[in-house]
């Protein structure tokens, strides 16, 4: 058997030609790129070395001697491409529109190009990609060169005006014409257009094409200011995947280095802000805080908004998962109170994320982890509406995750599932990797919670791998607490007990304790769960379940108390609560539950808050 893409190759240039397909056949095996295995070939080097046969390359090259004049027709054809339209090769050669057409008719007519329609109307198109080959080799170097920078500068012509032509298409014809300052601008211009309909990895590969041609500039200062623009928007195409991927490292690095050659000190802030972006995700959480920081000195130093805008929302991420939600609710608003979507939307292009929507979120959450439920999903809904004005499906499965990690905060599963249903969608349609993951570990997860599919934890943990592939550490307790949380309840024990092993070092190696208190608690239910069968005892026995229990849950109220956490801290007295209570101190578990009750400042409608409120009535007046 031959490799498929052999096949392909084979197909595609022989264009339903018998005799086409045996020549290239037989010019493969031929050719010493296929080694022969037990049952197939294999292919041991690039297809792009394959030579058109010999006997079909003569056989062409006479049909088009035999055209006359008209040959120098069909190679200004080849050059164009495989099709073609009637003005266009007017334009580009220059000559009176009816002697083209009497040429090109004596090319349709030799059945070397074919054309349906009205004459001088719609596309013509080379029979076979091996006869544009032909005549595009049978033209001199420099002759291409000449030609392609033709064809380049009509259609650019037409891109300005807005006519029906594509920037990668301008960009190639200009590289084949030797022109990589041009060449780099339109590819950075596909770029640009791929990214604005979503098209992120086709954006990605514009820009590396334009990278290598930015760097074969003479001028070198031209060159890394160009290089320094497209680095930085492939950074942002790279995020939509992953924000922890080392070609995005690698991305806001380079630019770091180019800016620092430029002495560009902004722009060496927004690639700080890159770097920021990109150890956080990793897990580097004090080395990311460390590069935001300096963004906003960058910041201030130069009053400029955009970085203050930028290092604002990055430290307040780095904040967060250290914990400090004050820190983090401030630096929000700082971002908030600055951004303006009209002189802001190029930070989307440079790191992915628009970072008005990630500091509408980063306040909804610092909100909602110090208590206040209400303001907290208030914030995560116009980090939505933003979203939505923006008109970018980035920014709107985004937004939607954490409105649905939101809601699930509050306890309301039916709109975190329903939420976290619609951002799974949307992200599988759009190829975002790391957020199809992460809405899927919601949505599965929610589905156990709230509606007892127990059979879902296979999909829980298929939906976490999928995100942990990405390689994105930053926050990634949280996650792992939802994925406990879902295995506790589908009754696992030991893998609920892995993975909260798992969550809890990953804390404590990444410097990321902002989850230590949800973990805790939950370690402390799965150890009261293996004691529900046993008589209540000592709850100060280490050796016991019932003491593992109560150590586990002092521990998350200690949390919870450290980082100023009223509701986790509720949660947490609630699950110490039932083990005070177990063992004859309903009292203090009353007065435990009522203190951390007492504390939260709002939302005590919601569902989390009703169930602490219901257990604290469970435990009835005091006694004595």
């Amino acid at each position: 058997r031959l490799p498929v893409q052999v096949v392909d190759r084979i197909v595609a240039s022989a264009g339903g030609i018998p005799l086409f397909v045996e020549e290239v056949g037989r010019s493969v095996l031929e050719s010493g790129m296929l080694v022969s295995g037990a049952d197939s070939w294999d292919l041991v080097s690039p297809l792009l070395d394959l030579e058109i046969p010999g006997t079909l390359q003569g056989s062409l090259l006479a049909r088009l001697d035999g055209l006359g004049p008209a040959k120098s027709v069909a190679q200004l054809a080849a050059v164009i491409g495989r099709t073609f339209t009637f003005d266009l090769l007017v334009t580009v050669s220059g000559m009176e529109p009816a002697l083209v057409g009497r040429l090109l008719d004596r090319v349709v007519g030799s059945g070397l190009i074919l054309h349906d329609g009205a004459p001088r109307e719609g596309e013509y198109s080379f029979k076979h990609a091996l006869v544009q080959d032909v005549a595009y080799e049978s033209l001199l170097r420099r002759n291409r060169r000449t030609i392609h920078e033709r064809v380049a500068r009509v259609l650019e012509d037409r891109l300005d005006t807005g006519g029906s032509t594509s920037a990668e298409l301008v960009a190639h014809h200009f590289e084949a014409a030797d022109l990589p300052h041009d060449a780099a601008v339109h590819y950075q211009l596909a770029a640009t257009m791929a990214a604005e309909r979503s098209g992120h990895r086709e954006a990605a590969s514009f820009l590396r094409q334009g990278i290598e041609l930015a760097r074969q500039l003479p001028d070198s200062v031209e060159g890394r200011e160009l290089e320094v623009e497209m680095q930085l928007a492939l950074g942002a195409s790279i995020a939509t995947t992953s924000y922890a991927d080392p070609e995005l490292g690698a991305a806001y690095g380079r630019a770091r280095e180019l800016c620092e050659q430029l002495q560009d000190d902004v722009r060496v802030g927004q690639a700080l802000g890159g770097l920021s972006v990109y150890y956080i995700n990793r897990g580097e959480i004090a080395l990311g805080a460390e590069l935001a920081e300096r963004t906003l000195t960058i910041a201030a130093d130069y009053d400029d908004e955009l970085l203050q805008v930028l290092g604002s929302v990055q430290l307040g991420l780095a904040r967060s998962f250290q914990g400090r939600a004050r820190e983090t609710f401030a630096l929000a608003e700082r971002a908030i109170a600055t951004y303006h979507p009209d002189r802001h939307h190029i930070l989307g292009r440079q790191y992915g994320t628009d970072q008005g929507v990630a500091a509408h979120v980063l306040a909804g959450w610092s909100r909602l982890v110090l208590g206040e439920l209400d303001a907290g999903i208030g914030h995560l809904e116009d980090a939505l509406a933003l979203a939505d004005r923006l008109g970018q499906p980035f920014n709107r499965v985004y937004a939607l995750f954490f409105l649905a990690s939101g809601h699930g905060e509050r306890g309301e599963s039916t709109q975190a599932l329903a939420l976290a249903e619609e951002a799974r969608i949307l992200a599988d349609e759009q190829g975002f990797a790391f957020w199809s993951g992460l809405s899927g570990v919601w949505e599965s997860s929610e589905r156990i919670i709230s509606l007892g599919e127990t059979e879902r934890l296979d999909a829980v943990i298929q939906a976490v791998f999928a995100a942990a592939a990405t390689g994105n550490l930053g926050g990634s307790s949280n996650v792992l607490g939802q994925v406990a949380e879902a295995a506790l309840i589908a009754g696992d024990p030991t893998l609920t007990q892995g993975i909260l092993d798992t969550a809890l070092a990953v804390s404590a190696d990444t410097g990321q304790p902002w989850w230590d208190a949800t973990l805790l608690r939950l370690q402390a239910e799965l150890h009261a769960t293996a004691a529900e069968d046993g008589e209540p005892t000592d709850l100060e026995d280490p050796e016991h379940p019932w003491g593992k229990a109560a150590d586990a849950s002092r521990r998350a109220l200690a949390a919870a108390e450290a980082m100023g956490y009223p509701v986790h801290g509720a949660r947490a007295a609630a699950t110490h609560a039932r083990l005070l209570a177990r063992v004859g101190r309903a009292d203090e578990a009353r007065e435990l539950l009522a203190g951390w009750h007492a504390r939260c400042p709002e939302g005590h409608d919601t569902p989390v808050l009703v169930d602490v409120r219901a257990q604290l009535d469970e435990l009835g007046a005091p006694t004595g």
